[in-house]
């Protein structure tokens, strides 16, 4: 939400800067700004590593979470893994 709303104020500096003023006068003096706008900049490239850095954690868990079920399930079926079908007996045990 943070990155939405820098994205959104940015994109409103921008145009001030551009000459589009937004009609608030308190909006476009603070805006047109040359340190806000670079702030802003910095902001949104900081947020950007922020959420790309979220989104790697978040696959990265939810593969852990998947995945490590499957290996310990795998593990204790045995040599087969889960599904697979049973070892017959070795001959000669267990033979009437």
């Amino acid at each position: 939400m943070a990155f939405t709303a820098t994205v959104i104020v940015a994109f409103a500096a921008q145009r001030i800067s551009g000459g589009w003023p937004t009609g608030l006068d308190i909006v476009d003096d603070l805006l047109s700004s040359k340190s806000v706008f670079m702030a802003l900049r910095v902001a949104l490239v900081l947020l950007s590593i922020a959420a790309d850095y979220m989104v790697f954690r978040t696959g990265d868990l939810g593969a852990k979470a998947v995945w490590e079920g499957r290996i310990k399930a795998a593990h204790e079926a045995g040599p087969g893994g889960p599904g697979a079908p049973p070892l017959a007996p070795p001959s000669g045990v267990g033979a009437p």
